[in-house]
């Protein structure tokens, strides 16, 4: 059971520094304001990591497979990983 956690202490330092990417983003307003914007930008994007690597744990992938997949979708968003990997897979077909 405690290996089941420590396979997500990566996906939880990935969504954690994705969702500080994003709030530093967004960073031009100041005050309590920005960092309750922010709290909910790094809350939001580790629980989509987590979320995702529970969603791949179905499918037999490797384990860095799945913690990759985890980050894009945590650091890029839904959309912006799928027309990434729209693009890749037409790169590979042209």
């Amino acid at each position: 059971m405690l290996v089941e956690y420590l396979e997500l202490l990566p996906i939880l330092v990935v969504g954690f520094i994705s969702g500080i990417v994003g709030a530093l983003d967004n960073l031009t307003s100041g005050g309590k304001e920005a960092i309750l914007e922010g709290f909910k930008k790094l809350v939001t994007s580790t629980f989509i990591c987590v979320i995702t690597f529970s969603l791949l744990s179905a499918v037999e992938l490797p384990y860095l497979a799945k913690v990759g997949a985890s980050a894009i979708v945590g650091f890029l968003g839904f959309d912006r990983a799928i027309n990434l990997v729209k693009e890749l897979i037409s790169l590979k077909k042209g």
